[in-house]
Formats: structure tokens, sequence, C-alpha cells
């Protein structure tokens, strides 16, 4: 810096010139690491997301699958079940209508217990997946408070005082007003 710009630099100085060049450096760092951590976030959000849409998928496959094998053992015991009654000669009867209503009972039992617990498995994971997500929303919010702290801190503040030239300046103005006064009835 040259002395003549040292004199009219309003007394910024060689200490303001290096807070303003260590400020430069921080805030390319705080840059690259803010929007690292911000995409992290975001990655973990991202991440839940898919979590609870692959959770709800499995479910739904479980129960698919669950409903199948109660059908499965429904048929299979309706199978057993005429085959017993026809070489009894009981097919067409009460006996056999009783048999195949208790077996239809059984079934729909199954099937009904089958469908209360798919919606709590459902219901627990809506539940999981709230309180997951608004944890990492309240973390990213978190993180841009903190963010904007960081950012604040790294501002530069003026070191300088007023210089040579505005003391100077200063100078003459206290002295024209102290002149001006005397001279004018101050």
């Amino acid at each position: 810096m040259s002395f003549f710009s040292k004199l009219l630099d309003g007394g910024k100085g060689e200490a303001q010139d290096k807070n303003e060049a260590n400020a430069g450096k921080l805030w390319d760092l705080f840059g690259t690491e803010s929007a690292f951590g911000k995409s992290q976030l975001f990655k973990g959000l991202a991440a839940l997301d898919t979590g609870k849409t692959n959770a709800l998928a499995n479910a739904s496959k479980y129960g698919t699958q669950a409903t199948n094998q109660i059908l499965a053992g429904q048929k299979q015991t309706d199978a057993a079940n005429t085959a017993s009654l026809a070489s009894k000669g009981l097919l067409n009867t009460t006996v056999g209508a009783n048999m195949q209503a208790q077996t239809q009972s059984v079934t729909n039992n199954s099937l009904s217990t089958l469908g209360e617990k798919l919606g709590l498995l459902n219901a627990n994971i809506e539940t999981d997946y709230a309180a997951k997500k608004n944890a990492g929303l309240q973390t990213l919010a978190q993180y841009a408070m903190g963010t904007v702290g960081t950012a604040s801190s790294i501002t530069p503040q003026y070191q300088g005082g007023q210089g040579l030239a505005g003391g100077i300046g200063q100078g003459l103005g206290t002295a024209l007003g102290a002149w001006a006064g005397s001279k004018f009835g101050g």
C-alpha cells in the first residue's frame, strides 16, 4: 500500500487488509464445507424417503404373500374336507355345509387378523418416517441457522481508526468550528 493510499484509506491499514484476506479464505472454505454438509443432509432425507417407500412396498408384498398362503391353506383344507365328506357320503349334507362354513370362518378370521396387522405395520412405518423426517428437517434448520451464524462471524470487521487524513480533517473541522464560533458570536 502506498503512502498516499494509506493516508486516504480511512485508517483501514494493513491489519484490515489482512483481516479481509483471511475472511476471503474463510469464505472459500466455508462455502465448500457448507455445500458438502447441506448435500449430506439432503442425501439423508432422500434416503429416508426411499426407506419409507421400500418399507411400505415390503409390507404390501408381505401382505400379498400372507393372503395367498391363507387362501392356499383354505383351498387345501376344502379339498381335504371335500374328499373326506365324499368318501363318507356326507358331501351335500348339513354336516358338509357346516364343515365348509367353519373352514371359511377360519379363513375370514385369518384374513381379518392379517389386515389388522398390516394396518398396524403401515401405521408404524408412517409414524416412524414422520418422526425421522421431522428430526431431519430440524437438523437441516439448525444447520442453516449455524451457517448463518458462521457466515456472520466470518464477515470482516472494520479494525482501523480514522487514519491520518481523517484525523487532519477532524482537527481542521474542530478548529474551524471554534473560529466560527468566536467570530460569529457562538
